[in-house]
Order: C-alpha cells, then sequence, then structure tokens
C-alpha cells in the first residue's frame, strides 16, 4: 500500500473501490476488535514488497467460561425467529449470518431489495427484515424496507449502514425504522435486535 492508503487503512468503510464493490470493512472490524479487547493492531507495508497486519490481544487469565447466552429480554427465543439478511457484499453478509447463527437465530439471505421482496412474498416464516442502506439493483434498503412493510405491516424491520453519506441521506428512514450503525458488535446486534423483536423500538407509520 502506499503511504497515503497506508494512513487511512484502518478507518471504518474506508476503500479504494466504487460502491458494491468493497466496503472497506475488514481491517477496520480487525482494529475494532483488538482495541475493544484491549490490544492493538499494526500495518506494516511497503508497494511491492507486501503488507503484514500484527494483531496484539492481552493474555487470558483464568479458564473460559462456557453456557448458553442468556436472553431476558426477548420473549421469543432467537431458534424460533427468522431474519432475512439483505447484504449485496458476500463477505460481509457471511460475517452477519455468523453472528446471527452464533445468536441462535435462524436466517434466510437475499443479495438485493428485488430479491428479497421475492423471498418475503413467498415466505411467511420471516419475523424480521435486517437490511443494508446501499444496495445494488435499483433499490436502496430504505426502498425495501418501506415495500416489505406495506407488503407484511407486522414484520420488523433494521436498517444497517457504514456509509455516513448514504446514511444521512436516510435520515428520514431512520426516523422510521430501528438503525445500527457499521461496524458494531456482536452484544450491541444483540441487544438492537431483542429490542426490535420485542416491540421497543417502534417505526413511525409508513
Amino acid at each position: 500500500m502506499t503511504a497515503d492508503v497506508l494512513e487511512r487503512a484502518f478507518e471504518p468503510f474506508y476503500t479504494t473501490k466504487e460502491v458494491g464493490k468493497g466496503t472497506g470493512l475488514g481491517l477496520s472490524q480487525v482494529y475494532g476488535f483488538a482495541k475493544q479487547s484491549c490490544g492493538d493492531a499494526r500495518i506494516e507495508s511497503k508497494v511491492g514488497k507486501g503488507t503484514t497486519v500484527r494483531i496484539y490481544l492481552p493474555r487470558a487469565d483464568g479458564q473460559a467460561v462456557g453456557g448458553a447466552v442468556q436472553h431476558e429480554g426477548l420473549k421469543t427465543p432467537p431458534a424460533a425467529v427468522t431474519i432475512l439478511v439483505v447484504e449485496d457484499d458476500p463477505d460481509v453478509r457471511e460475517m452477519i449470518v455468523g453472528i446471527l447463527s452464533d445468536l441462535g437465530y435462524q436466517t434466510l439471505v437475499a443479495t438485493n431489495g428485488p430479491e428479497a421482496l421475492a423471498i418475503l412474498n413467498r415466505d411467511n416464516s420471516v419475523d424480521l427484515l435486517f437490511t443494508d442502506i446501499v444496495m445494488p439493483a435499483g433499490m436502496s434498503g430504505t426502498d425495501l424496507a418501506r415495500q416489505a412493510s406495506r407488503l407484511r405491516p407486522d414484520l420488523k424491520v433494521l436498517l444497517s449502514s457504514g456509509y455516513a453519506r448514504e446514511a444521512n441521506q436516510s435520515r428520514s428512514a431512520r426516523d422510521d425504522f430501528p438503525f445500527i450503525a457499521k461496524p458494531y458488535r456482536p452484544t450491541a446486534l444483540e441487544k438492537k435486535l431483542e429490542e426490535v423483536l420485542a416491540g421497543s423500538l417502534l417505526r413511525a407509520a409508513i
């Protein structure tokens, strides 16, 4: 990487690629997870030579404690909840599905708005729509949320975005629907989902 790219490599959603071609999520999440664990992440890079990323984590004392995750604020157990994940980036989509699966939720996936609407039309098992705002195929996540809510008034919706400009432009939709900014910690997503599913985060009438 050149010096100017290296300087910004850890910035959330900094990328030299076009929208839909890359997110810049990977390195920012690596850095965020390291910092949240009281550690650090550093990059060494030389053009034509290569790049090395080092992650430093504190030594853990004691033994790991296992056990089931408690969901006190959620009346319905996660295993009984199906979430439709709408995300065009395959790496981000895989990460989200992995987090949701670890939390115990059932998942379906779509890569764009029209595909998501097709799933909602044929599958009544979806309880919550979790969609990125910046989407391809001529339909943004906010457009999808509004159409999905007209199709399924009982459907819970959660919007997400890591692009500040697009998120700000969609602020009216964020007033209508719950929102979580990328990158987020699994615990933050867990809490937000519980609030949405419990109905403590209500959307305005569409």
